[in-house]
């Protein structure tokens, strides 16, 4: 009887918790795409102890009480929702995005996924949908004005060259490129040399648009710290494409486009004044008229001088040519090819892409490239997941050689500078092209250097890279990363021999042979673990706090090497290799650059309403030398949610965000890896001895890290109006002040030093600057809708301190000087005043000499007997290439399901431009405006002298400085989703997309392309320097885009 009792005791007690306790069970599908969603956190409301996850197919399984009336669904970047349970077993649900990005969540600069409303510094982002769809599928191209604060513009429209990306200003005198990461690990960003200084292949440009989700960006040293001496210029954060669980998805595009050079209203002088016949024809001498000779294609000199009298007003009788329309293509063609496949099912996810440009350049050689990308997921067990990415990019880029300033072998200079009335495509007598038709100086005609000349650069480059995150409990978490990226870069750049034509002028005639091998790696790991309590949940306490310790440990390692193999004296016949040059010599160069630190960061949010962040990072360095001693990072930032506050309740729905924030930190910049160690160079003693001696340039063992220490300000804002017209406005804007310490930098020395210079910390740099985004519903409706942003970015820096007080000229018209902009043209200006004073309050011209000079209808003070400006002398000030402003207006209209339309217009306001390239025209009388007469003492004409005179012997002066400011319908584009229309049942997708670049600018510069001649990534001081810059392009572009 009493085992009887017992047995209907116990069940009682399962019937009665059976009755208590209820299992749902269902699916977590998005509402967008309707794929299952893993890892949506699912609990019960009245007791949220109570709890689970969806698995890799969005399918969970949930154990309540019957108390429990509602379940809740999150998912960063999801809306929360709450669903009662009304007695169902079985509820599946669709989760929607956040809505207008309220609940971005962000990596870079805070180091773990964070809620970006919950952060107190500025991350911008942009997802694959926004950046522009290119044909040359570059990131860099692709990211130009999407990022407030960033200044991102095309150095040369040549294949495979990296853009000049400057975020906030100017940290340093040598680069400002920044840190580029990709899915949490650095990777490489060498630029090779192709042909030339102004030529470069980069390792940025090698990455493949196509394979990107995702693009965050940091910008000051406050989010930088984290990357410790290595951060000052900023980080790029790309986050490449993974598979999801679910069927396999097939993604086919076809892109094409047609390209044209940019020329601006640029064109030659349509009149000359050298002697003439009678019937117009140019004269060679007294006696004979100017002509080509047949045999060996070289004219004679035309018969002229320059003086007071000389008018340049005769026309050209002779067949002229348009030598930049020979030397350049009308219709250079760029076809890029892709084939994505994604899936995955239970604990595995995969992606892998395949992709193919052929871009040709707009005057000489093409780009082949080939990426193969493979990312793979894996669920290792229920708390570790292992993710593998790897990457294979092969390159053939045959657009090698001088894209910049060089009077010989420039194809751009020797187009525009051959006379008008010499024909570069015509052949001598052997059918060759003739070098130097001209016949005077020793300039070398494009085509003639096309056809004698060649450059191939072969590319093999491997990435891999692999993520492990371990969840050990509720608390903890770890992860560690690895990435290794390692490059063979094969430049080949061969003279044939010239020796038996009748014309030569590449150096060596006899023929030349360089192989140059370029190999760099690149390795970065990086451990980290995170502890992160909630005072309420986990401790029981009343306090709504959180707590995230963040701590990691960093170590990379750059590895570079350069070997040139130069062979001179080639045979005549065409097949060569190193072996058959007569002579042979080597160079070469290696070096290795190891860091790793450690960073401590802590992270407090109370409640919604604020949180604080404060940390360090700490950093040694295999180059630190006697400066061995680590490296102090220190970094701190607050923001408060006023959103939050009880105040702003009543107007929640119409200010549903509105946060400010500061932040403080500090970031690096490293020296090179021999900047602090004694190097030695070979020297020639006698007759076949060598010798080793000490570098003029000396290096310095206590050369301590470039520091940035910055401040910024800023607030993020969100109204949601309820209306159609105008319905949400998001604004996001930072002040930032920065000053950058240790800048390093070459130094006078005195002789008995036994050198020319000692590298050492030697500048102080200020800068400061406001930047801002503002995105905008301008109207919502059923079948129509129009959103616009706008990016703004003002930076200035400014030369605050260098170390011996000492200006220093650093070439053409730059000189470094406390107290003035960095990159401030300094020159001569012509007088605008007969009684003009000179600094110390002397009169220029002498009182006596009044009658000699006059005003011209130009403005400046002019000799009226030789019609020659008169220049003041001194150097002072005559430009700054800083602009006053960039700005980015971008656009968006969809009509229906089926229609999209967008175009995007850049605004760069201010920074003046050097015009040299309009003043070495001016030397050869053969610029435009040497057309244009000029009134002197009442008498008027194409005086020669006059614009001879400002060419001035090639010194700087303020007659070439142009406003270099201009607005460029970057791009526009209309893409037709198809599908919406021909419903067919096998396919998900199929776009089709018309688009323009670069189509329309407005400016008043003179020259051929003021966004090209107004950057420079060979340093940061010869900004706005226009030595024949080689212009960008524009490009007409169709892509079909096909999803399975």
């Amino acid at each position: 009887m009493k085992k009887l009792t017992i047995l209907l005791a116990f069940l009682s007690l399962l019937a009665f918790q059976a009755a208590a306790q209820m299992q749902i069970t269902g699916t977590v599908k998005g509402a967008e795409d309707g794929m299952p969603i893993p890892g949506v956190s699912i609990v019960a409301k009245d007791n949220m102890t109570i709890g689970t996850v969806t698995d890799n197919e969005g399918k969970y399984s949930l154990t309540v009480t019957s108390s429990t009336e509602v379940i809740i669904f999150s998912f960063v970047g999801m809306k929360t929702q709450e669903v009662p349970i009304q007695g169902r077993s079985v509820i599946d649900i669709t989760m929607e995005e956040e809505s207008l990005q309220l609940a971005e969540i962000v990596v870079t600069g805070v180091g773990a996924a964070t809620d970006k409303r919950r952060i107190g510094i500025a991350v911008e982002s942009v997802n694959s949908d926004e950046l522009a769809e290119t044909s040359i599928a570059s990131i860099d191209n692709a990211i130009a004005g999407k990022i407030p604060g960033a200044l991102v513009q095309s150095v040369t429209g040549q294949p495979g060259q990296q853009q000049s990306i400057t975020l906030r200003g100017i940290n340093s005198l040598t680069s400002k490129n920044p840190m580029i990461l990709i899915d949490g690990v650095e990777i490489n960003t060498d630029n090779n040399q192709n042909g030339s200084t102004s030529n470069f292949s980069s390792r940025f440009a090698d990455i493949d648009l196509s394979n990107v989700d995702k693009i965050e960006v940091v910008q000051g040293a406050a989010a930088a710290t984290i990357y410790g001496a290595q951060g000052a210029n900023g980080v790029i954060q790309i986050f490449t494409k993974k598979g999801a669980a679910g069927k396999t998805k097939i993604s086919l595009s076809s892109n094409m486009s047609v390209d044209q050079m940019l020329l601006n209203d640029f064109k030659l002088a349509d009149h000359h004044y050298f002697e003439t016949n009678a019937q117009g024809y140019i004269m060679s001498s007294a006696t004979d008229q100017l002509s080509r000779d047949p045999t060996t294609g070289i004219w004679t000199t035309p018969l002229g001088s320059i003086d007071g009298t000389t008018k340049v007003d005769k026309p050209y009788m002779e067949e002229t040519f348009d030598n930049l329309d020979a030397a350049f293509k009308d219709h250079a063609v760029t076809q890029h090819y892709n084939v994505t496949a994604s899936g995955g099912k239970d604990k595995f996810t995969f992606l892998a892409s395949a992709s193919n440009l052929n871009q040709q350049s707009i005057i000489n050689g093409e780009l082949k490239k080939t990426n193969l990308n493979l990312n793979l997921g894996f669920d290792l067990t229920e708390k570790i997941t292992l993710n593998l990415r790897s990457g294979l990019i092969l390159g053939n880029n045959t657009t090698g050689g001088i894209t910049g300033i060089d009077n010989r072998y420039s194809p751009l200079s020797n187009a525009i500078n051959t006379p008008q009335y010499i024909d570069i495509t015509s052949r001598d007598s052997y059918g060759n092209y003739v070098a130097n038709p001209n016949g005077a100086g020793n300039e070398i005609q494009p085509l003639f250097a096309f056809e004698y000349q060649d450059y191939y650069s072969d590319l093999v480059r491997v990435m891999e890279n692999f993520s492990l995150d371990y969840d050990i409990n509720k608390y903890l978490k770890a992860d560690i990363k690895y990435g290794y990226d390692s490059y063979t870069n094969k430049f080949q750049n061969i003279i044939r021999n010239q020796e038996d034509l009748l014309s030569n002028g590449l150096v060596e005639a006899s023929g030349q042979y360089t192989e140059t091998f370029y190999e760099g790696k690149t390795q970065n790991l990086i451990a980290s673990g995170y502890l992160n309590v909630d005072f309420a949940k986990d401790l029981g306490m009343t306090i709504p706090l959180k707590s995230a310790t963040m701590v990691k440990w960093d170590w990379r390692q750059q590895d570079y090497s350069r070997t040139i193999i130069t062979g001179t004296g080639l045979p005549a016949y065409e097949y060569y290799t190193i072996e058959s040059a007569s002579s042979v010599s080597l160079d070469t160069y290696e070096d290795i650059f190891r860091t790793y630190g450690f960073l401590l960061n802590e992270k407090l949010d109370y409640g919604e309403l604020l949180g604080v962040s404060f940390g360090a990072r700490i950093d040694w360095s295999s180059a630190f030398g006697e400066g061995s001693d680590p490296f102090i990072f220190p970094r701190g930032d607050f923001y408060m949610r006023l959103s939050e506050l009880g105040i702003m309740k009543q107007v929640k729905k119409l200010i549903p965000e509105w946060k400010i924030r500061a932040a403080y930190g500090q970031a690096g910049i490293q020296p090179g890896p021999f900047d602090r160690i004694v190097t030695l160079e070979t020297t020639q003693i006698g007759t076949g001895l060598v010798a080793l001696s000490s570098q003029s340039a000396l290096t310095n063992p206590k050369l301590a890290v470039q520091v940035s220490k910055e401040m910024e300000f800023g607030t993020d804002i969100v109204f949601t109006p309820s209306t159609n017209f105008f319905n949400y406005f998001k604004l996001s804007a930072t002040y930032w002040d920065r000053t950058s310490e240790d800048v390093i930098w070459d130094i006078d020395v005195a002789a008995s030093s036994g050198a020319l210079t000692l590298k050492d910390n030697a500048f102080t740099l200020a800068s400061n600057g406001f930047q801002f985004g503002l995105d905008v519903n301008v109207y919502q409706g059923k079948d129509f809708s129009y959103s616009t942003t706008v990016n703004f970015n003002n930076a200035r820096t400014v030369i605050d301190k260098i170390s011996n007080g000492l200006d220093i000229a650093v070439g053409n018209n730059f000189v470094l000087k406390e107290g003035y902009a960095l990159g401030t043209f300094f020159g001569t200006k012509p007088l605008t005043s007969i009684d003009q004073l000179d600094s110390e309050g002397n009169r220029i011209i002498d009182p006596a000499d009044e009658a000699n000079y006059s005003i011209s209808s130009t403005g400046y003070v002019v000799d009226n007997a030789s019609k020659a400006v008169v220049f003041d002398g001194e150097q002072q000030v005559i430009g700054d290439p800083t602009p006053d402003f960039n700005l980015s207006w971008i656009n968006n209209f969809k009509v229906g399901k089926f229609l999209n339309f967008g175009f995007q217009i850049d605004w760069i306001k201010g920074g003046d431009i050097y015009n040299q390239t309009k003043q070495w025209q001016y030397r050869d009388m053969i610029h435009d405006d040497v057309d244009n007469p000029v009134t002197i003492n009442g008498e008027t004409g194409a005086w020669a002298n006059y614009y001879q005179s400002l060419y001035s012997t090639n010194d700087p002066n303020g007659a070439f400085v142009e406003d270099g400011s201009y607005i460029r319908l970057r791009d526009v584009s209309v893409t037709i989703k198809l599908q919406e229309v021909l419903k067919l049942k096998f396919l998900d997708a199929i776009d089709l997309t018309l688009s323009g670049r670069n189509l329309l600018t407005i400016t008043n510069y003179s020259g051929m392309d003021p966004e090209a001649a107004s950057v420079s990534n060979a340093d940061t001081y010869t900004r706005g320097l226009d030595q024949y810059a080689f212009p960008n392009f524009k490009s007409f572009n169709a892509a079909l885009k096909i999803n399975f």
